[in-house]
């Protein structure tokens, strides 16, 4: 059961659904009240950065992927509007990034803000409505879409800044803003969607967001800032890769994600896309290099050994293939593809006795799958063949 608790303590509401957690602040800022991101379940937007500066914040922090439509999400905005209340009214300014962003936009009226700063925000995750967004659809169908009309629910008070990248999906997004009265967009092309990242690697992100929170940002001012320093950012260099390889431009592309592996070495998936995009371009012993750079990085996630396996069967490496994907399936062994890519190192191994036993459980598991019986199917002949010459 929802409860409210003293304005005086840190965490000032909790439920089942979300967690509101209380800043106070050094009292020279406006407040700040932000909404978690897709997946951040333990921690507020930004909290390092706010208590950091000394800026009094309040965080509502999802405790599952609800884009804030729970019955307890309005009850968890009352508390903090009673907060706000009994601090006598600071300026307030809400705050978050995709998920947390469209939070932002749902509850600034409800909260009195004066501004609202959202980066890669969603104008619905409801498959059912425009722009019709398919990225969350997992997630969509366990949430009850009852509270997010924002075109009856966005404040026309409030001084609404929402950053985005004009090149991704977001773009349908920012269009239906754009609609809303006292909204500026600023692009930022090859932002990406975790756009927070490409600015702070950029440098923009603290300018940006004490700006906002007075509402005197320099629109033409930020837009020439981001020209200047965006390929400081790895992220910006990733992006640009990405759309390259979209676009087919391969060379562009590796050179982008070879510059953005340059910039931020400990990005994982840096480096797991930048050896793809090598052992595309058949520069397999750089490729192999990447990966096992990655795995050094990221002993515990499947994905670099998945990566290393292929790259090491390109190579012929049969053995050193296997490994990669032994080490890659203990990790996840539900996975189907990691049983794919094991059963594959495995026959191009010649154990093919193995192949049949590594693929066998992903049969089972998914009986439809072609990819799996083409697998089982191609082991088994091969078997049966070596059979055949051992006893002729």
């Amino acid at each position: 059961m929802a409860a409210l608790r003293s304005v005086a303590v840190k965490e000032i509401f909790e439920s089942p659904d979300v967690r509101v957690v209380r800043h106070p602040g050094d009292g020279r800022h406006a407040c700040v009240v932000t909404f978690s991101s897709l997946n951040v379940h333990n921690n507020g937007f930004g909290d390092a950065f706010f208590a950091k500066h000394g800026v009094p914040a309040i965080h509502l922090i999802a405790r599952w992927n609800h884009w804030w439509q729970p019955p307890s999400v309005r009850a968890a905005i009352a508390a903090v509007d009673e907060v706000l209340e009994y601090s006598g009214r600071p300026p307030v300014m809400t705050y978050g990034s995709s998920m947390g962003g469209f939070g932002a936009a749902l509850y600034a009226r409800d909260l009195g803000a004066r501004n609202v700063l959202m980066l890669a925000p969603q104008w619905s995750a409801n498959p059912a409505t425009p722009p019709h967004e398919k990225r969350w659809a997992t997630e969509a169908k366990r949430i009850d879409f009852v509270h997010d009309d924002l075109a009856s629910r966005l404040s026309p008070d409030a001084q609404k800044y929402l950053v985005f990248d004009p090149a991704s999906l977001d773009a349908p997004h920012a269009a239906m803003f754009a609609m809303a009265p006292r909204t500026t967009l600023l692009p930022c092309v090859d932002g990406g969607h975790v756009i927070a990242h490409t600015l702070q690697q950029a440098g923009l992100l603290t300018d940006l967001v004490f700006s906002a929170m007075a509402g005197s940002l320099d629109v033409p001012g930020w837009r020439a800032l981001w020209r200047d320093k965006r390929r400081k950012a790895g992220r910006f260099w990733y992006e640009l890769g990405l759309r390259a390889a979209r676009h087919r431009r391969p060379a562009l592309s590796l050179h982008c994600l070879d510059t953005a592996t340059s910039l931020r070495p400990q990005e994982v998936v840096f480096q797991l896309d930048y050896a793809y995009a090598l052992l595309k371009r058949k520069q397999v012993d750089r490729s192999v290099e990447v990966f096992t750079a990655a795995t050094n990085l990221s002993p515990d996630h499947p994905a670099p050994w998945r990566g290393l396996s292929i790259a090491r069967r390109v190579q012929r490496q049969h053995r050193f293939a296997v490994e990669a994907a032994e080490r890659g399936l203990a990790l996840r062994p539900t996975s189907g593809d990691l049983r794919r890519v094991l059963t594959q190192a495995l026959i191009e191994a010649g154990e093919n006795g193995r192949a049949l036993d590594a693929i066998l459980p992903a049969v089972q598991a998914e009986p439809a799958n072609a990819d799996n019986r083409r697998l089982f199917d191609r082991a088994r002949a091969a078997l049966e063949a070596a059979m055949v010459r051992v006893t002729s």
